[in-house]
């Protein structure tokens, strides 16, 4: 059972690492829906001393407020920037059986008190509100009542009553492959019913198999490993100094539970990223006259394991891939490429170096090109003037040079001098929320900070901006941000800001 439980969470690593880039498509064609965005908006309803707990992945966090008798729990809603109604606990300074709010799943805290018949009674949180369960224990992400009642969030995030203490549960959060979901070795359909159990049997890969590696393309879990065979053998399909071996590659159907070996002339190595259903991304080592050959590669396969795009005909000597939204980038290791489908855009010989939504940076020896999607030439910077560059913390692309700072803005395609030469612009530290900058002088480094609020007004503050919630759903993050502001009396007082962001996803 060592070497299921080792392929099994290989694949489910595997399939994890997919989820965040599988959508329907034929060859390298990526669907996406949605488009960036970045909203920021002051928060008026949160009171100035508060602290924040645990955050879910949709957009609930926990705010804590100190009262004359104790602390108070609440949830706050980013998602509706609004705290939500009769979710609260208030929690005495000297009550020691009474828990805080502890996160569950997917839009669901709980708390616990223990009763005077040293039991453990459980509450629950949600957007709805509270609900009191009463005696019962909390176990990998569900509450189960002292009946055998289990109250769990489904795979469509919706919380659930199961009253059979012994069916088998897809709860939120099981790792999805294709059409089915896998929660160690039991395999749900799209539903969360429950279909079969991953045996030894059915993987079929040899006890003694080492080099295990997997993936999965669409419906299918596939598994490798690699044997030895005597070293009069005349059937096996590459030898090294330890002697011959026999490569073993499965491919599992989850959709009737059978395993069935394929022919594979590559070793894999790991996974690199899904492209869509059908096609997946694995860096290898082809097999050439029974020799492993020393340069491993990017190549992209298909359902059958075989290869479905040759990548190493579009980009010579590709060794990784990224996804972003609908466009793919391809590096060789010196060189990064834009790819839509295989449509190479930009197609010059300088390196894609980076590509921010709506901005592509193309690079060479001599200068930096910033171009939007239309191929329009937005800036053109000659490498010689440039001090650093990155992202600003709304999605745009900013540059130093040694006499100012200029922001390249996405929705505009323009670009504007956020700093002067006479503030001998200098960034210091790159950020998603702010930009910081620093000057010297006789009195030694003096740093700034840069923070505009969603008037596009520069807020004046003291310090540094603190991140005190973030929240990272599928398509979409929330982060609250709190700065100090300082007042007429020299005082400062705290001010958050609701950042909400939003990402393509592929359908």
């Amino acid at each position: 059972m060592k070497k299921l439980r080792t392929l099994l969470a290989a694949s489910v690593l595997a399939a994890v690492l997919l989820l965040t880039a599988t959508g329907c498509g034929s060859g390298l064609a990526i669907e996406c829906e949605g488009e960036y965005s970045y909203e920021l908006t002051t928060l008026t309803s949160l009171p100035e001393k508060v602290t924040f707990g645990g955050t879910d992945d949709s957009g609930l966090v926990v705010v804590m407020e100190e009262k004359k008798n104790g602390t108070q729990y609440s949830l706050y809603d980013m998602a509706a920037n609004a705290f939500v109604a009769d979710a609260k606990l208030d929690k005495a300074s000297e009550d020691v059986n009474q828990s805080g709010m502890i996160y569950l799943a997917h839009g669901v805290f709980y708390s616990t008190k223990t009763n005077s018949d040293d039991e453990t009674e459980v509450t629950i949180y949600t957007r709805n509100g509270k609900r009191e369960v009463g005696v019962a224990t909390v176990t990998d992400g569900m509450v189960a009542d002292k009946d055998g009642t289990r109250i769990y969030v489904d795979l469509k995030g919706e919380l659930q009553t199961e009253t059979d203490e012994f069916k088998k549960l897809a709860v939120y959060g099981t790792n999805r492959v294709g059409d089915y979901y896998i929660n160690g070795a039991d395999v749900f359909n799209k539903d969360g019913k429950y279909l079969y159990t991953i045996t030894e049997s059915i993987l079929n890969l040899p006890s003694g198999a080492v080099n295990l590696e997997s993936w999965s393309v669409g419906n299918f879990l596939f598994g490798q490993g690699s044997i030895r065979v005597p070293d009069d053998s005349e059937e096996y399909d590459y030898y090294d100094s330890k002697g011959k071996h026999d490569l073993l590659t499965y491919r599992l159907d989850l959709s009737c539970g059978k395993a069935a070996r394929v022919d594979m002339d590559y070793v894999v190595g790991k996974v690199l990223t899904a492209i869509n259903d059908d096609c997946v991304a694995l860096q290898v080592s082809a097999i050439e006259n029974n020799r492993i050959m020393e340069n491993d590669v990017a190549q992209i396969f298909g359902t059958d394991g075989k290869v479905a795009v040759d990548l190493q005909s579009m980009v010579p000597g590709a060794e990784q891939v990224t996804v972003q939204g609908k466009y793919l980038i391809i590096d060789d290791g010196q060189n990064s490429f834009l790819y839509e489908g295989k449509k190479r855009l930009y197609a010059s010989e300088s390196s894609c170096t980076d590509y921010n939504y709506d901005l592509v940076v193309k690079s060479s020896d001599t200068s930096v090109y910033v171009y939007d999607l239309k191929e329009n030439l937005i800036k053109k910077l000659p490498v010689k003037d440039i001090v650093d560059r990155g992202s600003l913390y709304n999605g745009d692309l900013w540059y130093a040079t040694e006499t100012e700072v200029l922001v390249l803005h996405r929705d505009t395609k323009k670009a504007v001098t956020v700093l002067t030469p006479e503030q001998n612009a200098k960034l210091i530290e790159s950020s998603p929320y702010y930009l910081e900058t620093g000057i010297g002088g006789p009195d030694g480094f003096k740093c700034t900070v840069h923070f505009f609020d969603e008037a596009n007004t520069k807020v004046e503050m003291t310090g540094e901006p603190i991140v005190v919630a973030v929240s990272k759903g599928v398509g979409v993050d929330y982060c609250i941000l709190r700065l100090l502001k300082p007042t007429e009396n020299s005082t400062a007082v705290p001010v958050y800001y609701l950042i909400k962001t939003t990402y393509p996803t592929q359908k």
